[in-house]
Order: C-alpha cells, then structure tokens, then sequence
C-alpha cells in the first residue's frame, strides 16, 4: 500500500535538480550530502542506458520546499570531497513550466496579503529561535528560516 502525502504549498517547489555530480558518485552518497539539509523524500542519478556510467545529474525531493531552499544555499556550488568541480544545485522545473507558463504567470494579478496561520509556519522543527514573526505573507511567497548559533 503507498500513502500519497497531500499537496499544500509547503510541498511544492521541494525537487531540486543536481548538476555537475561527479560520475563516480552513488546514490547513497548523493543521499548523505543532501541529508543534512532536510528530510529526502526520493532520490536520483540518471544514468545513461547503453554505457552505465552516470550522467553527473540528479534530482533530490525534499519533504519541504524551505529545505530545499536550504540546500541550494548550502550546496550550489560546493565541491563534493574528492570532485574537482562544483556541483549546481537548483529547483527542477515543474511540468509546464516553459515559457508559456512563465508568460501567464507574468500577466497574472498580485495575490492579496493574507494573515498567517499556525498551519502556515513550514520547517518549524527546524527553527531553533524565532525571533519575530510577520503576520503577512503574499501568494506564493513563503516564510522560511533556519536560525544556527
């Protein structure tokens, strides 16, 4: 049986594509780099289907968008131990995300300002201090934050 997890703007915007990843490198590996920014709901390298080898390229889903906000800061142009060149780290585009897409979303009207509910805070076991919280937040744009002392 597979539980399918419900869509809500946490979730969306959470696939993250993998560029420059050094041929040698394993999915485990991949996995183990990326951990340390959130919780990884899928992974993978493509390969390529005559030789084997890897293509360098990948894709990692987190279970929040704020991680993989997380993860591109933290990881874009890293150099994986024993890589010599850096690896780009960047949101995947979505299904009909061309410029079509781009276009409508350009002439679309601006969301109105909505109060913040509880259930709107995201990666909230990953805040250690809050310091302040705004009460408004538009459309798509989402309050996120990872405080480290």
């Amino acid at each position: 049986v597979s539980l399918a997890r419900p869509s809500s703007e946490s979730i969306k915007g959470a696939n993250l594509y993998i560029s420059g990843l050094p041929k040698s490198m394993t999915q485990q590996e991949l996995v183990q780099l990326f951990s340390q920014c959130g919780r990884i709901i899928t992974s993978r390298i493509l390969y390529d289907g005559h030789t084997g080898l890897s293509k360098g390229v990948g894709f990692i889903r987190f279970d929040q968008r704020c991680e993989a906000e997380v993860a591109i800061k933290r990881l874009n142009g890293h150099v994986p131990e024993g890589a010599s060149d850096p690896v780009t780290v960047k949101f995947a585009n979505a299904p009909g995300s061309g410029k079509a897409a781009a276009a409508a979303a350009a002439a679309a009207p601006l969301p109105v300002a909505k109060k913040v509910e509880a259930t709107d805070l995201l990666c909230f076991s990953q805040v250690e201090s809050v310091v302040a919280i705004v009460d408004v937040w538009l459309g798509p744009f989402i309050i996120c934050s990872r405080l480290e002392f």
